[in-house]
């Protein structure tokens, strides 16, 4: 006798594509004569493959719409997380503003010992490279075609001597250990 489909209700989608095979099968050894049973067969495996699509097809809608919910509450804190990582940074710039108008480069307190460093910054004057010393520079690796320097390589490369075009801009910052 042939299993049915709806004998289990709990089957896979692969089991139920593992029995219309079955019934292929047996239509093959019956040299393609189709029994009513067969035919109640494929009529079952058929109404429960499109029931296990449906389910299928639910469980996608459900899934994308958690996908989507994850994604707004990713964006959601990565916003957050910007906002707070620049109050972090307003707070370091007035911590320095302090130490630096009160003139104390270290500061140690029952917690914290802080100190104020300098370090530099090389960023590229506007316009101030020819296209001639540009493109030596990307022959050399030290810029590249997107028309922006590599400017830990230039320094490496200059031996934190800065060419002509180069300005050096001093940057204030604070350790706190």
């Amino acid at each position: 006798m042939l299993e049915t489909a709806t004998a289990t209700p709990k089957r896979s989608l692969t089991d139920l594509i593992g029995m219309y095979r079955d019934i292929e099968e047996q239509i093959i050894n019956a040299s393609g004569e189709i029994s009513p049973e067969i035919e109640i067969a494929l009529a079952e495996n058929q109404e429960a493959i499109e029931a296990k699509l449906d389910g299928y097809a639910g469980m996608i809608g459900y899934l994308k719409g958690q996908a989507e919910y994850l994604k707004k509450e990713a964006e959601h804190y990565t916003t957050r997380a910007r906002t707070l990582l620049n109050a972090v940074e307003s707070m370091r710039e007035r911590m320095v503003y302090a130490m630096t108008a009160t003139g104390q480069d270290k500061v140690k307190t029952m917690t914290h010992s802080y100190s104020l460093r300098i370090t530099e910054s090389w960023q590229q004057r506007e316009d101030s490279l020819t296209k001639e010393e540009f493109e030596k520079l990307v022959n050399q690796g030290l810029a590249k075609i997107d028309f922006k320097l590599d400017v830990k390589a230039l320094k490496d490369e200059c031996g934190g001597v800065p060419p002509e075009y180069i300005e050096v801009v001093p940057k204030v910052s604070i350790n706190i250990r």
